[in-house]
């Protein structure tokens, strides 16, 4: 679960796991917050106890958990108060 301690960090994940977003009424980050996620060696699904919405592999907007892969850099940018956007981007080749 991030604190708010993680705003503006990038966090890197050496395991399976899940990462959950709290609720603005539990951990009130700010609007603009920025946190990157890189999973390093498996798949994480990213909860949201508010709203995440994110991209799919089509272009669609989509809510609810996100699954982010390895090979994937996610930042996530809170963009309203129960509202949190996830960008992905693929990692460059070695």
């Amino acid at each position: 679960t991030l604190v708010l301690g993680d705003a503006g960090k990038v966090l890197w994940f050496t395991a399976a796991g899940s990462l959950t977003i709290p609720a603005n009424s539990s951990v009130a980050f700010p609007v603009g917050t920025t946190i990157t996620i890189i999973p390093a060696s498996a798949a994480m699904s990213i909860n949201c106890d508010d709203t995440l919405r994110y991209l799919d592999a089509s272009g669609s907007i989509q809510t609810g958990t996100a699954t982010l892969n390895v090979g994937e850099v996610g930042t996530l940018y809170k963009v309203a108060s129960t509202q949190w956007f996830l960008a992905r981007s693929a990692r460059p080749p070695a």
